[in-house]
């Protein structure tokens, strides 16, 4: 199974490779993840919002960035064309 992202730029390449929970950088493997439950993330940070313990999370500026970012993502894919996000 491959689940990836790929991000090109003008000084290197890199692929997160969700399935194996591998970051590589121009072919060199940068970080390895675990083995651990993917759906712990997720538990943990509604606990934690729940508890108000909310330092870590980001600001409504911040998410909002990042959902119309991945709105142009998926634009682009649709469209197969650059967006400017």
């Amino acid at each position: 199974e491959e689940r990836w992202m790929v991000v090109n730029t003008g000084q290197a390449t890199i692929k997160a490779d969700i399935y194996n929970r591998t970051l590589a950088r121009n072919g060199q493997t940068l970080f390895q993840g675990t083995d651990a439950d993917v759906d712990q993330t997720y538990v943990d940070e509604n606990v934690a919002m729940l508890s108000g313990h909310v330092d870590q999370a980001c600001s409504f500026k911040e998410g909002l960035a990042v959902v119309n970012l991945v709105g142009a993502i998926e634009r682009a894919a649709r469209e197969r064309r650059w967006i400017e996000a």
